[in-house]
């Protein structure tokens, strides 16, 4: 829309993969006690935003038979969503990613090249398409900066069945290493970011302690 406004983009399954993946869920159904679903989603780099297509194909899985949906691919975290009583971890963030190249302040270690990557051009780009600089102090870890909030996801199995799911607070260090951290040592402001995404993205999960984890609802 030349002199409109900007472009809104929408985006679906592709029907061939969607279908096959469907059938999968629907004979495997049948073989398990537990169905858990990983998917390679999301808009990387983006916060709290999700893709049209991310919640068609979570719900389509659980209506096939998927117990607890397990998301990644984003480089942040995403909110989380229950579907008819089904956990969605829509983004997972990363656990051990180094990437040193990435970085422009990142000094490499004596004969170790960096010749194949421009990371000068890449730090152009990186603010051309995602809008972000990484923090300097995360030479190893040149993401978003709010991802250094990740979590471990935790799912309670009794008698072939979830009973409830959960999540363990983490924060990546600056040698971009995830540590799990307490809820008065790091907890709460991983809880308060996952419940701004959660409610950002109009998802319905909530969120208690319980100990040192949260207890998703």
């Amino acid at each position: 829309n030349p002199g409109g406004n900007p472009t809104i983009i929408y985006t679906f399954p592709e029907p061939e993969s969607f279908n096959n993946m469907l059938e999968d869920i629907r004979k495997l159904r049948k073989q398990c006690d537990v169905l858990v679903l990983y998917l390679h989603k999301g808009i990387v780099h983006k916060p709290v935003k999700l893709a049209d297509y991310e919640q068609i194909i979570s719900y389509a899985a659980i209506d096939a038979g998927a117990d607890v949906i397990f998301s990644s691919h984003a480089h942040i975290l995403r909110g989380i969503e229950i579907y008819k009583g089904k956990t969605i971890y829509h983004g997972l963030n990363n656990f051990i990613a180094w990437v040193p190249s990435l970085s422009l302040n990142f000094k490499a270690k004596k004969g170790v090249s960096n010749d194949i990557f421009d990371p000068e051009e890449w730090a152009r780009k990186r603010i051309e398409m995602f809008g972000f600089v990484p923090d300097p102090e995360y030479p190893t870890y040149p993401f978003h900066p709010e991802s250094i909030y990740t979590i471990t996801a935790k799912c309670i199995i009794e008698n072939g069945k979830i009973i409830e799911t959960r999540f363990v607070p983490m924060i990546v260090n600056k040698a971009g290493i995830p540590e799990v951290v307490l809820r008065e040592s790091g907890g709460e402001e991983v809880l308060n970011y996952m419940e701004k995404i959660t409610w950002e993205a109009n998802l319905n999960a909530t969120y208690e302690w319980d100990g040192d984890e949260l207890l998703i609802g």
